[in-house]
């Protein structure tokens, strides 16, 4: 059962609108391979033509729907579909008589089956294929991991553009016969009350949603909200506890301990961490019963292959030891969309997908994520790790968030430079800031600029864009030798910080500008 907005469609009225969609699809023109590039708000015409390429052999190509002029032409310049479909589109498309044949056999396991963009955080997006073999073996190994079953109730508030909302969540629900309750968005007082009305057993979402829901009273009304009409609406009740909820797993972004153990003191449920990349879907998974070993994120999945190696000499790392993390298993892509001619493949020849994050895995195999290869800073020759910095300065109660990066410096290579958000109703004394860091940390890992502010750019997803960060005036600055503790006091980040949350979508009604 697949529900959003009121509307409800059975498993065998959605088989019968997909199969009749695919037959449109091929009629007006689709073929086996051809990509077909959705410009979709979340809802049931998305996941109807989704399923529909999928099983014609045509590419779905999910876009943004809030994408910009700019970034659709590029997308739709590389993917080169043979249909673009807006909402309008598609709603005409699904209404037309059916006077096409789908292509007949099911497609192969190596055959194209999505195109996902990244998020492009550190230029242009780039195109993932995806193959029907990937995500199939993805979303079985998912299916014994989490013990998915038709009995479940997923409450899905992710947007349907990205690898975690579409195939994570919604082909793990699909593959399961689970039902799914669509939202348009996310809103924690309306999420906390669905995952009670409803009787959900499973939600999926990223750390601004779990620390949000964390911060909820217990039984009372939501805080009043405006209308568009300027009214105010009293929103949902929030319930004490979600007796019926089985499963909770965060993605995406770095989930913080505080957040994780402010959770589930106030629901009582833990969080499953898992990572995953577009590259290669998902990775690793903590697992369901039995020690999770916060901070780590699990092990590898059934099938997949893990490895540490030094950066430098590419040589094999003993457990603990932190180093590049490869992977290789069936769901690693095989190379960026038309990328062979103008770049190397990312894979090695024995099938190693180097993923550019730096972690470490224990004796049992467990991983450790310590940030992103590029972000690794160099200090006076010494190897500093973000993660390292970002958990000790989050461990101080005046402080919300961090984000920690490396800046050029005359001296020493680099330094460690900070943001840092204040918890609410709190002003960091930064002195004392710097005492927590060099109780915790060596010197040389200790942040020699830090910027107050009042919010950390992100992305779609919300990852943490530290690029913008370190192109804001108060640390592009001219530097000799770092002083320790150079401080500022700045607003949030210039066009990083949205006013509205990443993850909350606009209705179909809503105009963008």
């Amino acid at each position: 059962m697949l529900e959003h907005r009121g509307r409800t469609l059975t498993a065998a009225t959605l088989d019968e609108l997909v199969g009749r969609a695919a037959a449109v699809l091929s009629a007006r023109g689709c073929e086996r391979g051809d990509r077909v590039a959705l410009v979709l708000e979340k809802g049931l015409p998305f996941v109807v033509l989704h399923l529909a390429c999928l099983r014609a052999g045509f590419v779905s190509t999910p876009c943004n729907p809030a994408a910009t002029a700019g970034e659709l032409a590029h997308i739709t310049s590389d993917a080169a579909p043979r249909l673009l479909l807006r909402d309008a589109d598609a709603a005409e498309l699904l209404a037309a008589p059916s006077t096409g044949t789908a292509p007949s056999g099911a497609p192969r396991d190596d055959e194209l089956a999505a195109l996902l963009y990244t998020s492009g955080t550190t230029g242009r997006p780039k195109g993932v294929p995806l193959t029907h073999g990937a995500l199939a073996a993805n979303v079985a190994a998912l299916h014994v991991l989490w013990e998915w079953s038709p009995r479940d109730v997923l409450l899905h508030a992710l947007p349907l553009f990205h690898v975690h909302g579409l195939v994570v969540a919604l082909h793990g629900a699909l593959h399961a016969g689970a039902s799914t309750l669509l939202l348009d968005g996310f809103d924690a007082a309306a999420v906390a009350a669905a995952l009670a009305e409803r009787h959900a057993t499973l939600f999926m979402g990223v750390p601004t949603m779990y620390h949000r829901l964390a911060q909820l009273p217990r039984a009372g009304p939501a805080p009043e909200r405006r209308a568009a009409d300027g009214a105010v609406e009293g929103g949902p009740a929030v319930p004490d506890a979600l007796p019926g909820m089985r499963l909770f797993v965060c993605g995406s972004a770095p989930l913080r301990a505080d957040t994780a153990a402010a959770f589930c003191a106030r629901w009582g449920h833990e969080i499953l961490q898992r990572y995953g990349m577009t590259e290669a879907l998902m990775i690793t998974s903590q697992p369901l019963h039995g020690d999770r070993r916060p901070p780590s994120v699990g092990r590898a999945l059934p099938g997949v292959e893990l490895a540490v190696v030094d950066r430098v000499t590419r040589a094999p790392l003993p457990a603990g030891g932190i180093g590049e993390l490869l992977v290789r298993g069936p769901s690693v892509f095989a190379g960026y969309w038309r990328s062979a001619a103008d770049a190397a493949s990312p894979l090695d020849a024995d099938g190693w997908l180097a993923t550019g994050d730096l972690g470490s895995l224990d004796a049992d195999g467990f991983l450790v994520l310590a940030g992103r290869a590029r972000e690794l800073i160099i200090c006076g020759g010494f190897n500093v790790y973000p993660k390292e910095v970002e958990r000790a300065l989050d461990g101080h109660p005046d402080v919300a968030e961090s984000a920690v990066f490396g800046l050029p410096d005359d001296d020493l290579g680099e330094i460690v430079a900070a943001a840092v958000v204040p918890a609410p109703a709190r002003t960091p004394d930064v002195a004392a800031l710097l005492a927590h860091c060099h109780a915790q940390l060596a010197p040389t890992k200790c942040p020699r600029v830090l910027v107050l502010l009042d919010a950390l750019p992100r992305n779609g997803m919300g990852k943490v864009q530290k690029q913008l960060l370190a192109a804001r005036p108060e640390f592009a600055r001219d530097r000799g030798p770092a002083p320790r503790g150079s401080v500022a006091r700045a607003a949030a980040p210039s066009g990083g910080a949205p006013r509205e949350p990443p993850f909350e979508m606009p209705h179909r009604e809503t105009p963008r500008g």
